[in-house]
C-alpha cells in the first residue's frame, strides 16, 4: 500500500513540473521509446543502454527488470513519475497542499483518502 500512495504522490508531483522541465523528459522518453508505442520496454533500455561502456551490472538489473515486469513496459506517467523523485520544492509543496484536503497543514489517512479517491476505512 505505502509503495502505492508513493507511486501516486510522485505522479502528482509529475503533473506540477514547469514546461521546461517536461520538454527534456519528453524528448528522453520518445528517444527510449523505440518501437513508438508510448511505452518504454526493457528491450528498448537494453538496446539503448547496453554497450562497450555500461555500466557493470547493468545487463543483470536489465534481466531482473525483465523477469518482473512480464513484458509490461514504462508508461509515460510513470516515466515522469520516476524521474520526479528529485522533485523541486515548488512541486512538493503542490502535492502537498492537493493532499491536504482540510487545509490543516498536516495531511492524515483520511485526506488521503479524498485525495485518491479510495473508499473510507469505517
Amino acid at each position: 500500500a505505502a509503495s502505492r500512495v508513493r507511486r501516486m504522490a510522485l505522479q502528482m508531483a509529475s503533473q506540477h513540473l514547469p514546461s521546461e522541465e517536461l520538454g527534456p523528459l519528453r524528448h528522453v522518453f520518445l528517444g527510449l521509446d523505440l518501437g513508438n508505442e508510448g511505452v518504454i520496454h526493457v528491450r528498448d533500455l537494453r538496446k539503448t543502454l547496453c554497450g562497450q561502456n555500461a555500466p557493470v551490472g547493468l545487463d543483470e538489473l536489465l534481466s531482473a527488470m525483465e523477469a518482473l515486469g512480464e513484458g509490461v513496459g514504462i508508461s509515460y506517467s510513470e516515466f515522469l513519475a520516476a524521474a520526479t523523485q528529485a522533485v523541486s520544492d515548488d512541486a512538493a509543496l503542490a502535492v502537498f497542499r492537493r493532499l491536504d484536503v482540510r487545509g490543516a497543514g498536516a495531511v492524515d489517512a483520511g485526506d488521503l483518502q479524498v485525495a485518491f479517491g479510495l473508499p473510507s476505512g469505517g
